[in-house]
C-alpha cells in the first residue's frame, strides 16, 4: 500500500487531479464548507458534498465525522451527500454515527445520500439491511441531481 494512501491521501505527488464527470451540476467546486483530516465538504446551492478521507470509520473516526458532517449539512438546509469512495472498512460504531447523521438530517426536513460505495461496503449494507435505510446512488453526480 502506498504511503499516501496509508494516510488517505490519494494525490501524494501532488499534481492537480484529472477533470472528473462526476462533478456538481451546478459548477465544478463549491464553497468550501470543511477540510480537515477526516472529511472535506464543499456547500452548494441547497446542499453540501463531503468525502470522507479515511479509508476507516471504527469508533475514533466515527464521531468525529458525525459532528464534522453534521455541521456542513446544516449549513445548507440538512441536505448532504457523502462520498464513501475512499472508505474500505466501516465498523459497527462507524455504522452508528451513518444512522445518526440521517436521523439528524431527517428530523431538519433534510436529505442524507451515499455515494461511492465499494462492493465490499454495499454488500455489507445489504446484509444489515441499511441499504433501506440509506438512500445510496452510484455517484456524485446522481447524488447532487437527488439532491438538487
Amino acid at each position: 500500500m502506498a504511503f499516501g494512501k496509508l494516510f488517505g491521501k490519494n494525490n501524494p505527488d501532488n499534481t492537480a487531479p484529472a477533470a472528473s464527470d462526476d462533478a456538481a451540476p451546478e459548477c465544478a467546486s463549491g464553497e468550501a464548507l470543511l477540510d480537515s483530516v477526516h472529511a472535506s465538504a464543499e456547500g452548494f446551492s441547497g446542499y453540501t458534498i463531503a468525502k470522507v478521507k479515511c479509508e476507516r470509520i471504527a469508533e475514533r473516526e466515527g464521531p468525529i465525522l458525525l459532528g464534522e458532517l453534521t455541521r456542513a449539512a446544516k449549513a445548507r438546509a440538512s441536505r448532504i451527500a457523502i462520498d464513501l469512495s475512499d472508505v474500505m472498512m466501516i465498523s459497527s460504531a462507524g455504522i452508528g454515527s451513518l444512522v445518526q447523521l440521517h436521523r439528524a438530517c431527517a428530523e431538519h426536513k433534510g436529505k442524507m445520500i451515499l455515494f461511492g460505495l465499494t462492493d465490499e461496503m454495499m454488500s455489507m449494507l445489504k446484509i444489515a439491511r441499511l441499504d433501506r435505510l440509506f438512500t445510496i446512488t452510484p455517484s456524485r453526480a446522481d447524488a447532487a441531481g437527488a439532491l438538487g
